[in-house]
Protein backbone atom coordinates (compact mmCIF):
# COMPACT_ATOMS: atom_id res chain seq x y z
CA UNK A 1 0.00 0.00 0.00
CA UNK A 2 1.31 3.23 -0.78
CA UNK A 3 0.77 4.99 2.24
CA UNK A 4 0.88 8.99 0.75
CA UNK A 5 -1.35 8.13 -1.89
CA UNK A 6 -4.08 6.57 0.37
CA UNK A 7 -3.41 9.45 2.71
CA UNK A 8 -4.31 11.76 0.24
CA UNK A 9 -7.20 9.64 -0.54
CA UNK A 10 -8.20 9.48 3.09
CA UNK A 11 -8.02 13.74 3.35
CA UNK A 12 -10.04 13.91 -0.02
CA UNK A 13 -12.85 11.59 0.84
CA UNK A 14 -13.22 13.18 4.29
CA UNK A 15 -12.89 17.05 2.43
CA UNK A 16 -15.56 15.66 -0.45
CA UNK A 17 -17.55 13.87 2.03
CA UNK A 18 -18.05 10.66 -0.09
CA UNK A 19 -16.37 8.17 -1.44
CA UNK A 20 -18.04 8.47 -5.05
CA UNK A 21 -17.81 12.12 -4.93
CA UNK A 22 -13.85 11.46 -4.03
CA UNK A 23 -13.38 8.66 -6.84
CA UNK A 24 -14.78 11.15 -9.23
CA UNK A 25 -12.19 14.01 -8.15
CA UNK A 26 -9.09 11.03 -8.02
CA UNK A 27 -10.58 9.27 -10.91
CA UNK A 28 -11.44 5.85 -9.24
CA UNK A 29 -14.52 4.27 -8.68
CA UNK A 30 -16.28 4.18 -5.16
CA UNK A 31 -15.46 0.33 -4.69
CA UNK A 32 -11.26 1.04 -5.20
CA UNK A 33 -11.79 4.28 -2.77
CA UNK A 34 -13.75 2.02 -0.34
CA UNK A 35 -11.57 -1.18 -0.94
CA UNK A 36 -7.98 1.55 -0.37
CA UNK A 37 -9.43 3.30 2.77
CA UNK A 38 -10.78 -0.43 4.21
CA UNK A 39 -6.98 -1.64 3.55
CA UNK A 40 -5.73 1.77 5.54
CA UNK A 41 -8.67 0.66 8.12
CA UNK A 42 -6.97 -2.78 8.51
CA UNK A 43 -2.91 -1.48 8.44
CA UNK A 44 -3.93 0.50 11.27
CA UNK A 45 -5.88 -1.95 12.86
CA UNK A 46 -9.05 0.87 13.55
CA UNK A 47 -11.81 2.34 12.00
CA UNK A 48 -11.28 5.49 10.83
CA UNK A 49 -14.94 6.19 8.91
CA UNK A 50 -18.46 5.62 9.77
CA UNK A 51 -20.32 4.89 6.82
CA UNK A 52 -24.44 4.81 6.63
CA UNK A 53 -25.67 4.84 2.61
CA UNK A 54 -26.13 8.69 3.26
CA UNK A 55 -23.11 9.79 5.17
CA UNK A 56 -19.75 9.51 6.33
CA UNK A 57 -18.52 10.91 10.24
CA UNK A 58 -15.00 10.42 11.50
CA UNK A 59 -14.36 8.32 13.99
CA UNK A 60 -12.29 9.72 17.24
CA UNK A 61 -9.31 7.69 15.21
CA UNK A 62 -10.55 9.19 12.24
CA UNK A 63 -9.99 12.51 13.60
CA UNK A 64 -6.82 12.34 14.94
CA UNK A 65 -5.66 10.41 11.91
CA UNK A 66 -6.76 13.59 9.94
CA UNK A 67 -5.20 16.41 11.88
CA UNK A 68 -1.96 14.51 11.88
CA UNK A 69 -2.23 13.28 8.22
CA UNK A 70 -2.62 16.75 6.81
CA UNK A 71 0.06 18.12 8.72
CA UNK A 72 2.49 14.91 7.41
CA UNK A 73 1.49 16.11 4.26
CA UNK A 74 1.78 19.51 4.07
CA UNK A 75 5.18 18.68 5.50
CA UNK A 76 6.06 16.03 2.35
CA UNK A 77 4.72 18.76 0.16
CA UNK A 78 6.51 21.53 1.49
CA UNK A 79 10.02 18.69 1.22
CA UNK A 80 9.23 18.34 -1.96
CA UNK A 81 8.94 21.91 -3.23
CA UNK A 82 12.63 22.69 -0.92
CA UNK A 83 14.25 19.89 -2.98
CA UNK A 84 12.47 20.73 -6.29
CA UNK A 85 13.50 24.39 -5.84
CA UNK A 86 17.65 23.22 -5.79
CA UNK A 87 16.99 21.91 -8.96
CA UNK A 88 15.64 25.37 -10.63
CA UNK A 89 18.06 27.84 -8.02
CA UNK A 90 21.33 26.10 -7.32
CA UNK A 91 22.69 26.75 -3.68
CA UNK A 92 25.81 25.97 -1.70
CA UNK A 93 29.00 26.35 -2.64
CA UNK A 94 30.92 25.33 -6.04
CA UNK A 95 34.71 24.83 -5.58
CA UNK A 96 36.79 25.27 -8.63
CA UNK A 97 40.25 24.99 -9.03
CA UNK A 98 42.19 26.48 -11.93
CA UNK A 99 46.30 27.40 -12.73
CA UNK A 100 46.78 30.60 -11.65
CA UNK A 101 47.17 32.65 -14.95
CA UNK A 102 43.66 30.99 -16.86
CA UNK A 103 41.66 31.77 -13.32
CA UNK A 104 43.19 35.81 -13.03
CA UNK A 105 42.56 36.41 -16.76
CA UNK A 106 39.90 34.50 -17.42
CA UNK A 107 37.73 32.40 -14.70
CA UNK A 108 38.11 35.34 -12.06
CA UNK A 109 36.70 38.07 -14.23
CA UNK A 110 33.34 36.13 -14.87
CA UNK A 111 32.55 35.24 -11.27
CA UNK A 112 30.96 38.46 -10.88
CA UNK A 113 28.09 37.90 -13.50
CA UNK A 114 27.81 34.10 -12.60
CA UNK A 115 27.14 35.02 -8.48
CA UNK A 116 24.88 37.51 -9.95
CA UNK A 117 22.60 35.28 -11.59
CA UNK A 118 22.87 32.74 -8.87
CA UNK A 119 22.84 34.90 -5.44
CA UNK A 120 22.39 31.69 -3.58
CA UNK A 121 25.77 30.62 -4.62
CA UNK A 122 28.67 31.07 -3.14
CA UNK A 123 32.13 30.84 -5.33
CA UNK A 124 34.64 29.26 -3.80
CA UNK A 125 38.03 29.41 -6.22
CA UNK A 126 41.21 27.87 -6.14
CA UNK A 127 43.61 28.89 -7.76
CA UNK A 128 47.15 27.00 -7.52
CA UNK A 129 49.25 25.71 -10.60
CA UNK A 130 49.83 22.34 -8.60
CA UNK A 131 47.10 19.43 -9.64
CA UNK A 132 44.90 18.92 -6.65
CA UNK A 133 43.25 15.61 -6.05
CA UNK A 134 39.56 16.54 -6.56
CA UNK A 135 38.24 14.23 -4.68
CA UNK A 136 40.65 15.20 -1.62
CA UNK A 137 39.77 18.70 -1.68
CA UNK A 138 35.93 18.91 -2.56
CA UNK A 139 36.72 20.28 -5.53
CA UNK A 140 33.80 20.21 -8.08
CA UNK A 141 35.37 21.48 -11.18
CA UNK A 142 39.12 22.30 -12.10
CA UNK A 143 40.18 24.42 -15.30
CA UNK A 144 43.42 22.97 -16.62
CA UNK A 145 45.22 23.52 -19.77
CA UNK A 146 48.09 21.36 -21.08
CA UNK A 147 48.85 17.53 -21.31
CA UNK A 148 46.67 15.72 -18.51
CA UNK A 149 47.89 12.76 -17.50
CA UNK A 150 45.71 9.82 -17.69
CA UNK A 151 43.26 8.96 -14.69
Amino acid sequence: MDNVKTMRLFLTVVQIGSLSGAGRQSGLSPASVSRQITALEDDLGVRLLNRTSRRLSLTEAGQVYLERAERLLQDIDELRDAVTQLAVRPRGTLRIQSRVTLGTQYVAPLIPAFMAQYPDLKIDLWLTDTDLDLTEHGIDLAIRTGDLADS
